[in-house]
């Protein structure tokens, strides 16, 4: 019985072994909480605020001036306007404008039902912590009982997550092209590969054995010409 790292499963499935080995590394190295500003997350937190706040809730959305932020807050948005009657704006900003903002709407008419943000933004922005709603709440009317809601937090590998997927496609992409069209050529026999034995005249196919080949070499001499003395 050969050993295991000479039998023909390991030459065959090694490289995906590895591959599937480095995968699991990098997974469980990478593992971390996982904060969701994603589309599909504001579709979900804008369809909670809805069961939450009945079809016709006032609602601010607080996100960061950033391409992820602004694509988040575009899916509560348009979730939360397919309902006839809900009132939504938006804020990309700092929590600076956001504490100024809370302060106008506190002295409006209009009572705010809902915040939409992110995790980061929940946790970590002053004006939107409970404590200073409340006390916001405690010279306006129109902030009491405001809820803040925001997408749950997850264990998941930094290393799966789409955009570090989508970043190793895209750093790899013209690397990938080549190695999938080399692959297809060797496959449609384009290419055949030759192993030259050394001692022998004749190429040799890899573990068909020798073939003969006959090379044909075409060489124009182009006569020389010479002048005698007399």
């Amino acid at each position: 019985m050969k050993p295991f790292w000479k039998s023909s499963w390991l030459s065959d499935y090694g490289s995906v072994v590895i591959l599937l080995l480095l995968c699991a590394y990098y997974s469980w190295m990478t593992l971390a909480e996982q904060h969701p500003i994603t589309p599909m997350a504001g579709r979900d937190l804008a369809d909670e605020i809805l069961a939450a706040h009945g079809p016709t809730p006032y609602v601010l959305i607080v996100v960061r001036k950033t391409a992820q932020d602004r694509s988040f807050a575009d899916a509560i948005k348009r979730r939360l306007t397919a309902s006839p009657g809900a009132i939504v704006e938006v804020l990309q900003g700092d929590p600076t404008s956001t504490r100024s903002r809370l302060v106008e709407i506190g002295r409006a008419s209009r009572t705010l039902d809902a915040i939409a943000t992110h995790q980061p933004a929940a946790t970590r922005w002053g004006p939107l912590s409970r404590e200073s709603l409340d006390k916001l709440a405690e010279t306006s009317s129109a902030l009491k009982g405001v809820q803040v809601h925001f997408p749950e937090s997850y264990v998941w590998p930094s290393f799966l997550t789409r955009e570090n997927l989508l970043n190793v496609v895209n750093q790899n992409a013209d690397i990938a092209i080549i190695a999938i069209g080399m692959t297809l050529v060797i496959i449609s026999a384009g290419i055949d590969p030759l192993i030259m034995d050394s001692g022998s005249s004749c190429p040799r196919r890899a573990g068909l054995g020798a073939i003969p080949a006959t090379v044909s070499v075409q060489v124009k001499v182009r006569p020389a010409c010479r002048s005698v003395g007399r």
